[in-house]
């Protein structure tokens, strides 16, 4: 019987990855669910990390409240700027009566397009409070970096930072202390 002979060789080196990727929120957030962990196989657009997004849900609702009034009100100007148009067709209106009932009309027009406006990026921040994988692959690594705010620091936490016995990562501040330096 006849068999296959296999040689074998051992050599040093690396194995490096086809591709790989940094990822990261698109928006700012608390952090509120780590759902992939290092060594963990992900697929493509899985959710690996989910951010804080009640307070954006709250400011979408506003939103879309303010949107109806805003709608309710252009329609309102509408009406009365073709009445005011029949009126100064007529001669009873004078053409200045006829330029506020215009603007009135445009300016609620405009409120109710930046209100559109303004939902359309509430979604996109709701959205992208999810942060999802790229690709299919691993999880090589975590990396959840901590963003403080000096001005919500006591002051005694702010001598303890001024004097270098507390580090902040470098980048983490909203704002830098006067002679304060961030740590690696």
């Amino acid at each position: 019987r006849e068999h296959a002979v296999r040689r074998q060789i051992r050599l040093p080196g690396s194995v490096e990855a086809k591709t790989s990727s940094l990822v990261a929120s698109e928006v700012e957030g608390k952090v509120i669910g780590l759902l992939a962990r290092e060594g963990q196989t992900v697929r493509k657009g899985q959710s690996l990390v989910e951010l804080r997004k009640d307070h954006l849900e709250i400011e979408l609702a506003a939103a879309e409240a303010e949107l109806r009034e805003a709608e309710a009100r252009m329609k309102q100007a509408q009406q009365n700027l073709e009445r005011s148009q029949e009126l100064f067709d007529s001669q009873v209106l004078s053409l200045g009566q006829l330029d506020d009932a215009r603007y009135e009309f445009d300016a609620w027009k405009g409120k109710t397009e930046q209100l559109g406006a303004d939902i359309a990026r509430t979604n996109l921040s709701i959205e992208r409070s999810s942060v999802r994988a790229p690709f299919a692959g691993v999880v090589v690594a975590e990396r959840i970096a901590a963003l403080i705010d000096i001005d919500d620091l006591t002051e005694s936490d702010r001598r303890l930072l001024a004097h270098g016995i507390v580090g902040v990562a470098e980048g983490a501040c909203r704002h830098r202390m006067p002679g304060t330096r961030g740590l690696d």
